[in-house]
């Protein structure tokens, strides 16, 4: 088990990559900092639970009463996997944000301010 401190500089570590990432693209906010912090918690408990379920020679299924069922820890990961994929695809770190990003920001050079109000009409915001 990693100590607090481990786990501390870990954390850092990823959220100044992320960070990083999203500087070089142009995309860094300071308001994405509670994401950010997320994802690294989610991304530390998703190589922990790896761990876990590697040492544990990969159990895919585990025994029940009623016979065999995925394992809770292979429900764990795949639910973790979805989430930092949701992450990452909100902070425009995947080629596919990368893709929509970037055509959002032809679609917005090319009409300027007229774009944006465009984009706007027609949208609920009660």
């Amino acid at each position: 088990m990693p100590t607090d401190k481990t786990i501390r500089r870990r954390r850092g570590k990823i959220v100044r990559e992320v960070r990083k990432n999203l500087e070089a693209k142009g995309l860094y906010s300071v308001e994405y900092e509670p994401a950010i912090a997320r994802y690294a918690d989610m991304q530390l408990e998703y190589d922990h639970l790896t761990a876990l379920y590697v040492s544990d020679d990969y159990p895919y299924e585990v025994e029940t009463q009623t016979g065999t069922k995925k394992a809770p820890i292979v429900t764990t990961l795949e639910s973790l996997r979805q989430m930092m994929l949701a992450y990452e695809n909100a902070l425009g770190l995947t080629p596919r944000a990368d893709k929509r990003l970037t055509e959002e920001r032809k679609t917005t050079a090319a009409g300027g301010f007229s774009a944006i109000l465009n984009k706007l009409d027609g949208m609920d915001f009660d």
